[in-house]
């Protein structure tokens, strides 16, 4: 018999965006897991994304408040007692984004709200969104059988990455600061780097322990196999061993990954390089 669908487990995925999470997406949804029907290119929700990647909004939101779109989140992607009240809250924060990414998208993202099915048979579900990883310590508190996954990328590749849209919405919650200049924005991008995922593998496993899991993209690439494995016993979703052979043949080697190596790292703190040595390893 299969096991029912726990509407309080969610599986999530966080990470800083450009850090390859579509292919974890692909592997998730491969495994059974249901992620929304209402997703972008990257595997992303994009409902998730309308309700809470809101900068501002997340700068004064109360508890309370955190719960009733995480709430509200869980009825969009499960299809359960959706009401109109619910639409009406996804279309006044698209219409307040206080993000980059601008109102027209936005409510392009909303009205695609009608491409949520629901689960059908999935035992599994939850999201992938990469700012998830910020509400982190609401999610815990809102639901008991969260499980999280963080995906890092090299924290040098990410510093000369062109996607600034972490640094422009987010940098400010972390009290990262950058200029136009091409250096400044490269040490802003490592700043958030290493704040983000310094905060992430401390609270993670602090409030969720063995629920949390720190996963490198360079790993999905270099040990795929090994890499699925350990995230499809992490999820708890049975999968033959014909499935796991395909979904490790799902990672690519993206052609920027390396790319710091090809760039004067000089421009660096010293007090950078050493958090980089620390959270990730020597370059």
């Amino acid at each position: 018999m299969s096991r029912a669908l726990d509407p309080d487990s969610p599986i999530v995925v966080g990470a800083l965006g450009g850090s390859g999470t579509r292919v974890l997406g692909d592997i998730l949804i491969g495994a059974g897991v249901h992620l929304g029907g209402n997703l972008n290119t990257a595997n992303d929700s994009v409902t998730a994304t309308v309700l809470f990647n809101r900068p501002r909004w997340e700068r004064t939101a109360t508890a309370e408040e955190l719960e009733a779109v995480f709430h509200r989140l869980r009825r969009f992607l499960l299809r359960r007692d959706v009401s109109l009240s619910d639409h009406w809250a996804l279309a006044r924060a698209a219409l307040r984004p206080g993000h980059t990414e601008g109102v027209r998208r936005r409510v392009r993202y909303a009205r695609r709200v009608v491409r949520e099915k629901g689960p059908g048979s999935a035992t599994s579900w939850g999201w992938k969104e990469p700012n998830s990883h910020i509400f982190v310590p609401a999610l815990a508190g809102i639901f008991p059988g969260l499980r999280f996954i963080y995906l890092a990328r090299h924290p040098l590749d990410m510093a000369f990455s062109t996607n600034l849209n972490q640094l422009r919405n987010w940098g400010g919650r972390y009290g990262v600061e950058a200029g136009d200049d091409v250096d400044d924005l490269a040490r802003g991008q490592l700043d958030l780097w290493i704040a983000a995922t310094r905060d992430a593998c401390a609270v993670g496993p602090a409030l969720l322990g063995s629920r949390f899991l720190h996963l490198r993209f360079d790993d999905l690439v270099d040990q795929p196999r090994a890499t699925v494995d350990r995230v499809v016993d992490f999820i708890g979703t049975p999968v033959a061993e014909t499935d796991r052979d395909r979904l490790a043949g799902l990672p690519r080697e993206p052609k920027t990954r390396g790319r710091h190596r090809d760039r004067d790292v000089s421009l660096f703190r010293s007090d950078q390089l050493d958090a980089v040595a620390e959270l990730w390893g020597e370059i």
